[in-house]
């Protein structure tokens, strides 16, 4: 192998990524969240929630809740209601998309990671506190963080990406297999970054927005490992960084 995996011993690097997760679990940051407006969007958003779906709290979360949105995002929304069935709204309306998730009150008395993505979110309106309570439910799970991988865990990743190494950077000839699973390996680094270290992935946007403010080396290094035109070298730095071989690498 050439200079980035010659040589690893996988214990070892077991052992170095099980020394940062425990000593570095509880320092991650909460990503602060930015105000948003009500706009007549949201109001029409809103009137039809409460007339067509009887929904009595709405909070709104992604880029719009964070305000770091685009004309293009969505209004991405969870609601809930007293009874019924799941539903969602995801409809193209005047020149923007709606992704609305609807929840009898029942399904949101144990929550699952799935609604971690409300984390920051904004109350547009609610009953009875029941906004509030299920935000408390939000930050309590966000605060307890993801359970930490398990040895055998880690180092089951960790093989996987030196077998993913081999098969996608060995210089010969890319068939559509090689390729399919070089996307594989740069669609996998950036969430498997946070699984590594057990804290939350919370969707592309915020992760990489947190490893530019926390993590610039490893921002950059990733930037370029996710190019369509990655060389190999960059993408074995990328998993270098990832799977925190730096104690080990030869």
């Amino acid at each position: 192998m050439d200079q980035y995996f010659k040589q690893i011993d996988v214990t070892e690097c077991l052992k170095n990524v099980t020394s940062f997760v425990s000593t570095g679990a509880n320092d991650f940051p909460t990503i602060q969240t930015g105000g948003s407006t009500m706009d007549q969007s949201l109001i029409s958003i809103l009137k039809d929630l409460e007339e067509n779906h009887q929904c009595h709290t709405a909070i709104l979360y992604g880029s719009r809740a964070r305000d770091d949105f685009s004309t293009a995002s969505d209004y991405d929304i969870i609601a809930v209601k007293a009874t019924g069935e799941r539903n969602r709204d995801n409809r193209f309306i005047n020149g923007l998309r709606r992704d609305v998730f609807i929840y009898p009150e029942a399904d949101l008395e144990q929550l699952d990671e799935s609604m971690l993505r409300i984390h920051g979110g904004i109350i547009l309106k609610e009953k009875d506190r029941q906004g509030q309570i299920l935000m408390e439910k939000v930050e309590k799970l966000y605060r307890t963080g993801p359970k930490m991988l398990p040895d055998y865990e880690i180092k089951a990743m960790v093989e996987w990406y030196l077998k993913m190494i081999a098969r996608v950077c060995s210089g010969g000839v890319l068939t559509a297999e090689s390729l399919y699973r070089r996307l594989e390996l740069q669609y996998s680094m950036l969430p498997d970054y946070f699984k590594f270290r057990s804290h939350w992935y919370l969707g592309a946007k915020t992760a990489l927005s947190w490893l530019k403010d926390n993590d610039p080396e490893t921002y950059v290094v990733m930037e370029a490992a996710i190019q369509q035109n990655a060389s190999d070298d960059q993408i074995k730095k990328a998993v270098y960084r990832v799977t925190s071989f730096a104690n080990v690498m030869t």
